[in-house]
């Protein structure tokens, strides 16, 4: 399914240049993966004004990913990650407050799955928290609070009509513990996805309801159906 909301505003789910190294220190029959990966990027997006950053200013990533185990019944995954450097993309998260173009990022993010193979339930959730700092609208410096946020979702694998998905999530979202505002949001969401050949080709549908923690309720439910093709 797509990734949960919290991910979404959080981290860079959009398009960037970059490297990255993955390296597998371990694999054995207690560990089944043990990888360790780094990442530089450029933190800017990719636009053809920003790709060269002509400011010097980059994004680094680090990340430790394990399956502790992996067998007929079981899988257990694990990530652990952060994040830090100078994000300039104008999809930030953080652009609500007094119109912010630039932050460095301190995010922490934390991601596990737990796969129950013999009934197909699976099992995932992740907790993100992001210390900003260093934040400017262009003009001036903005003061930002602590972003943080989490996901919970239950994946179900239909038996009767294979590879068709149930799914749920529930996400929460605070992008800036500073203030209490109609931003502060926690999403419900109920749907299936469809797999027509592997993550290949795919059909997913889901409703969303938004509900706004503080401030004036929005309408901003949401029914979603998309197709997908990877290549």
């Amino acid at each position: 399914p797509e990734r949960a909301v919290v991910v979404n505003k959080f981290l860079d789910t959009w398009r960037d240049t970059g490297i990255q190294m993955d390296v597998q220190l371990l694999k054995d029959k207690f560990i089944k993966k043990l990888t360790l990966v780094a990442a530089i990027l450029n933190g800017e997006g990719w636009t053809s004004d920003k790709i060269y950053n002509e400011d010097g200013k980059y994004l680094y990533v680090f990340a430790v990913e394990t399956v502790p185990f992996n067998n007929k019944n079981f899988k257990w995954k694990v990530r652990g990650g952060y994040e830090t450097g100078y994000d300039r993309c104008s999809k930030l998260i953080y652009n609500a407050y007094n119109n912010v173009k630039v932050v460095k990022r301190n995010l922490i993010d934390f991601e596990t799955k737990f796969e129950i193979k013999p009934i197909g339930l699976a099992f995932e959730g992740g907790y993100l928290y992001d210390n900003p700092t260093n934040a400017n609208n262009g003009t001036a410096s903005v003061s930002l609070g602590d972003a943080k946020g989490f996901y919970l979702q239950a994946d179900y694998a239909f038996p009767v009509i294979k590879k068709l998905h149930l799914v749920g999530r529930y996400s929460w979202v605070d992008p800036n513990d500073k203030v209490k505002d109609i931003k502060d949001v926690a999403y419900t969401s109920v749907g299936f996805y469809y797999l027509l050949k592997g993550w290949q080709a795919a059909i997913r549908s889901a409703y969303v309801w938004a509900k706004e923690r503080h401030g004036q309720e929005s309408d901003n439910n949401l029914f979603v159906t998309e197709f997908q093709l990877l290549f």
